[in-house]
């Protein structure tokens, strides 16, 4: 399942990496690449350890920890320092899959990716990422958020960014281990998180909310791995 979170980096958090992002050393992305995906990777790429890579991350690892809905949909044991991606004319990243685990300190197993617009749609054509996610009709789900957004999405599908044709694409990537590594299970505990939440909206649901939130603390004793 995918989830876009809206407006995880206000404004003035979007000014501040632009502004820590503006003359830092981008290179080659292919040359973090492995396997086939170094010939399909055609953008530019600065590390998270790099000074500029260290400031704009923190910002946007502390806005995605206090963004509720990535916290409830991801759920996150661990998470890597982001990595930021820069496109232009002519760059795309064809189809791959992320690695099994990424980072450095921690290492951690890839659940869950989430790519953090920096650019608006208006700012580029063309940069779609597209993933491909079994069980959607065999039709791959085409995505490009607002600055600020996050989109979420399981690490081991097939995904791609598509040819940039105009202007700039610049966004952050994040991997997450979460706290329930199964993905089905992670699944069904979001959705009665959510049906508990819809039914507390109305009055006169107690009795019913209180026997969801019991299945679904219930569930999350059986699988969570703190």
């Amino acid at each position: 399942m995918i989830r876009l979170a809206r407006k995880v980096l206000g404004p003035d958090e979007l000014r501040e990496v632009h502004a820590r992002l503006a003359g830092a050393p981008f290179t080659a992305g292919a040359g973090t690449a492995h396997g086939s995906a170094a010939q399909a990777k055609h953008n530019l790429q600065l590390g998270a350890a790099t000074p500029a890579g260290q400031a704009a991350g923190q910002v946007i690892a502390q806005a995605l920890m206090r963004h509720e809905e990535v916290m409830g949909f991801a759920m996150p044991k661990t998470m890597t320092s982001p990595m930021f991606a820069r496109y232009g004319p002519g760059m795309a990243y064809g189809d791959h899959l992320d690695l099994p685990m990424m980072g450095s300190s921690p290492r951690v197993r890839t659940d869950l990716s989430i790519t953090v617009f920096l650019s608006g749609p208006a700012d580029y054509d063309g940069g779609e990422l597209t993933i491909a996610l079994a069980g959607d009709g065999g039709q791959p789900q085409r995505i490009k958020g607002e600055a600020g957004d996050a989109v979420i999405y399981p690490s081991g599908t097939t995904h791609q960014v598509a040819p940039v044709t105009r202007g700039e694409r610049v966004v952050a990537v994040n991997w997450v281990q979460s706290l329930i590594r199964d993905a089905a299970q992670r699944q069904i505990v979001i959705d009665l998180a959510l049906a508990a939440t819809t039914l507390a909206r109305r009055p006169g649901n107690e009795a019913e909310v209180m026997q969801i939130r019991r299945s679904q603390y219930a569930l999350m004793r059986l699988w969570l791995d703190p």
